[in-house]
């Protein structure tokens, strides 16, 4: 919510009694959030997700790996790249062991996606037009060039009439019984990439971006001609790894941290009016209009839609 909203009730929220929660800082409540998934992952030890609330719902490795992952997260939008380093050692260590929700064909239990486009809102959600088609597809050059993004394509997407639409079909990214990545070996070595980038380890950061890309060439049946590796240096090398982490996390919630986080930094053009300026996409959630009129507490000049928040003003 913080990473969402920029200030918000944590501390004090959900106390039945308190009307008037107070609002923290979004760095206070991203330390706050960090805190307890340390103090989580020294009580669960080697305890696997099977054995704790995995079962049928979630599958992956370890509680300890995927917290490490999430913490990994959380240092990497406050600019703490020296934590994410420490806490992605330790998180997710393979696709085999990414944290992933599990759905089947009951109507409750289809994938998210699926429910949205097929079940509730036929023909809203497309993908026309948008910067990750065109980088698939090859209208925009990717950063590191990619025969197999086709195939990347394939998974992600399929022509229905005139527009692009989500592959809600069988063996799609988003059909009805496929998995939803929570915490994933993917993300934790793009993390690594770009602290390790950040804190001036090149080499370090260029091998984790290739640690994808051969993650890549197995999932998708390519070799390294479809997915080559990258031999990139500076901002060139900054630009692929962030660009992958676009590509490879569709779906997620922390690609638009990180358009945020990094001020648009990969030049995802504005949809209307094509500007790739930092700010010129929403940079926000508003604060709800019955909490500003109902909690004294809310900030006089909580920022407008495109304001950008606390933690993501620079990069």
């Amino acid at each position: 919510m913080a990473a969402l909203y920029g200030s918000v009730p944590c501390s004090e929220a959900g106390d039945p009694e308190n009307e008037n929660p107070a609002f923290e800082t979004q760095s206070a409540v991203g330390n706050g959030g960090i805190a307890m998934i340390q103090s989580g992952i020294s009580k669960v030890g080697t305890a696997s997700i099977a054995a704790g609330y995995g079962g049928n719902r979630l599958t992956g490795s370890t509680w300890a790996e995927a917290a490490n992952t999430f913490a990994a997260r959380y240092s990497l939008l406050a600019g703490n790249y020296s934590a994410a380093i420490s806490f992605a050692n330790n998180g997710v260590s393979s696709t085999a062991n990414d944290l992933e929700t599990q759905h089947g064909t009951s109507l409750d239990n289809r994938n998210l996606f699926y429910q949205f486009c097929v079940d509730e809102r036929q023909d809203y959600l497309v993908a026309t037009n948008s910067h990750l088609v065109n980088l698939l597809d090859g209208t925009v050059a990717r950063s590191l060039p990619t025969p197999a993004s086709n195939l990347v394509y394939s998974s992600y997407f399929f022509q229905q009439g005139p527009e692009v639409a989500l592959n809600v079909n069988e063996g799609g990214r988003f059909s009805q019984t496929s998995p939803m990545k929570l915490a994933s070996y993917a993300e934790n070595q793009l993390i690594l990439a770009e602290a390790k980038f950040k804190t001036n380890d090149e080499n370090g950061a260029r091998a984790h971006l290739n640690n994808v890309r051969a993650d890549l060439r197995a999932q998708y049946g390519s070799d390294s001609a479809g997915f080559p590796s990258s031999t990139a240096t500076g901002n060139t090398l900054l630009k692929q790894i962030l660009e992958e982490k676009y590509i490879t996390l569709i779906g997620e919630l922390v690609t638009f941290h990180d358009l945020r986080r990094t001020r648009n930094f990969i030049g995802v053009p504005n949809k209307p009016t094509g500007s790739t300026g930092a700010s010129d996409f929403p940079q926000r959630f508003l604060i709800p209009q019955n909490e500003v009129d109902t909690n004294e507490n809310v900030p006089a000049s909580p920022g407008g839609v495109f304001d950008p928040t606390e933690l993501f003003t620079s990069y």
